[in-house]
């Protein structure tokens, strides 16, 4: 006999159905320390946290992981076997969007969040979606799992065509190589979704600057930064630009460019594929980090006339990802003694990249370094029509 489920709207509540993971390695030193740590250190400590991590991979059909939903509204996944239904696993934002694009209809992940909302009876209309449209699906899929937090927890779910190449993949291929293998680590942090480290490409090396009638030093040094993700959300990636010692977490550059990229795709190991290739991608860092530099040079030189008025028409124009929150913080960010105090268009550039550090997440704090040097590409292309100043009145 077919069980009637009655929905009770009184029982609205907010539920969660994915599990939150925070960084799971972090090694950011603290302002104007120009603290780094060798490659192998790094290396060995990104060994340890896999060890503790456990990855595990699973080639299934995602018919053969049943759905359920906790009393508190959160998604699992438990594996089915010949001895019936294993422990439900959790699933982390990311892979429980993969999974949806999968299994359910369009935005059918909202739709589960909404039947939540109904309290008991809703949940088990939840899970009984989920399971019937997870049955449809027999095609093997590439799930990756760890341990965190004491349970086992789906962090990817991707297609069979997916090649790993993981975080200690690509930092073998760098240690591996003679033009990395001695680079000092700046920055790296670790995250459920992606890796991104910044290395100093000549320690030794700084630029100085001088314009707008004002003598200066600022110390810039030449960085190569590499990103992977180990759950699909970028490929490996490596470029060059520049950090700035005085920063807020010492951590500013902008380029837009990529000017190295390998897949998450093909038969041959990453790593070789990765090592195979960097002789190539550190000189080309190098050379974009030299044009970086020149560009901030000339930033420095041009005058704005407005920094505020053209913050609020150009940041947005260029990004998106530039929020009413990103150009108010960038307009504080003007007065901050690490931002060059001169009116020039590189004072707006510093502004930007240090506002970007607000966003805990690297990958939309990235979004933001980019807008700036899409400002800084505007403005030095509207300052060679204007001799060399930037009068917002005539640039909007």
């Amino acid at each position: 006999m077919a069980e009637v489920i009655t929905l009770d709207p009184t029982q609205n509540q907010q539920q969660t159905l994915t599990k939150q993971i925070n960084d799971l390695f972090r090694f950011t030193p603290t302002p104007h320390s120009n603290e780094t740590k060798k490659l192998y250190d790094v290396t060995e400590d990104v060994y340890n946290v896999r060890r503790t991590l456990d990855p595990k991979d699973l080639e299934r059909p995602l018919c053969q992981f049943k759905p359920t939903l906790t009393d508190r509204g959160r998604l699992n996944l438990g594996l089915i076997t010949e001895h019936g239904v294993g422990e439900g696993m959790s699933l982390t934002k990311w892979a429980a969007n993969q999974w949806a694009g999968q299994v359910l209809p369009t935005r059918g992940l909202n739709f589960l969040e909404k039947l939540l909302q109904f309290g008991p009876s809703g949940r088990q209309l939840a899970e009984l979606n989920a399971t019937l449209f997870s049955t449809q699906k027999v095609d093997p899929s590439f799930v990756r799992t760890i341990e965190h937090g004491g349970e086992r927890s789906v962090r990817a779910v991707l297609s069979q065509r997916y090649a790993t190449v993981d975080d200690v993949d690509v930092l073998g291929a760098l240690l591996g190589a003679e033009e990395t293998k001695g680079l000092p680590v700046c920055y790296l942090k670790i995250s459920d979704t992606g890796f991104h480290m910044r290395m100093w490409l000549d320690p030794d090396e700084t630029f100085m600057f001088g314009g707008g009638g004002h003598e200066f030093i600022r110390t810039k040094m030449p960085m190569i930064e590499v990103r992977n993700s180990e759950v699909g959300r970028c490929a490996v990636t490596m470029t060059g630009g520049m950090i700035d010692s005085a920063c807020t977490n010492m951590h500013i550059s902008w380029g837009d460019k990529v000017n190295y990229r390998w897949i998450h795709s093909g038969s041959s190991r990453g790593s070789d594929r990765i090592k195979n290739g960097i002789s190539e991608a550190v000189r080309a860092s190098r050379v974009v980090a030299s044009q970086v530099a020149q560009k901030y040079i000339k930033a420095a030189q041009t005058e704005v006339a407005d920094m505020y008025a053209l913050i609020d028409q150009w940041l947005p124009a260029v990004s998106n990802n530039a929020t009413k929150y990103i150009v108010e913080e960038t307009k504080k960010a003007l007065t901050d003694p690490t931002t060059l105090q001169n009116h020039s268009l590189a004072s707006i550039a510093d502004a930007v990249t240090l506002a970007a550090q607000k966003i805990s997440d690297d990958f939309d704090r990235r979004a933001i370094e980019v807008a700036a040097a899409k400002v800084v590409d505007k403005g030095l292309n509207y300052a060679a029509r204007n001799n060399g100043r930037i009068d917002i009145q005539e640039a909007v």
